[in-house]
């Protein structure tokens, strides 16, 4: 794609993220942005999941940082291209932290680690985080030991939906 082109591309996509940051009342650097809507019926974590399923990767981030948002931390999205392997930047309690968002069926790889922790200098951050509705393999695993990154896969997912404990990772970083 020519720049102009690219450039385009990403004004398109900045106007979704207003439209749909207008559209549910969301303000991405708030923490006091109001996630609830009582008059619904609370979800199943099936139905969550099943809901999760078919958002793409935009929504997915969308679904995401308004979680961070509702756990207090302040949420500031990347550039669309060249984002350095981090689709936000999630801060809460001084901690920096690049989180990259995947939806996917398929099993993650090093790939993925490697990507990611390019996000730890590139936007000054003490730890990057991973989030996948699928699962890693045990190479990425083994390589996210010991280093500043959160991985967090479709089981932690579903214990977070239950407990809504996500965010509180963010406060200390990784060793």
């Amino acid at each position: 794609m020519k720049k102009k082109e690219l450039l385009a591309q990403q004004q398109r996509l900045d106007e979704y993220n207003q439209n749909i940051l207008n559209q549910f009342g969301y303000i991405a650097s708030s923490s006091s942005a109001n996630l609830t809507n009582n008059s619904l019926p609370r979800q199943t974590t099936a139905q969550k999941l099943a809901e999760i399923e078919k958002m793409d990767n935009i929504q997915f981030e969308f679904y995401l940082s308004r979680i961070f948002t509702y756990k207090g931390c302040t949420v500031k999205f990347t550039p669309v291209i060249d984002d350095y392997g981090a689709d936000m930047v999630v801060e809460k309690g001084g901690v920096v932290t690049a989180v990259r968002c995947l939806i996917t069926k398929e099993i993650l790889g090093c790939e993925v680690v490697y990507d990611s922790l390019k996000a730890l200098s590139a936007y000054s951050c003490d730890q990057c985080m991973v989030i996948t509705n699928g699962y890693f393999n045990s190479a990425a695993v083994k390589h996210a030991k010991g280093k500043k990154i959160v991985l967090v896969d479709k089981d932690t997912l579903i214990e977070d939906f239950i407990n809504i404990k996500l965010a509180e990772q963010l406060e200390t970083p990784k060793d």
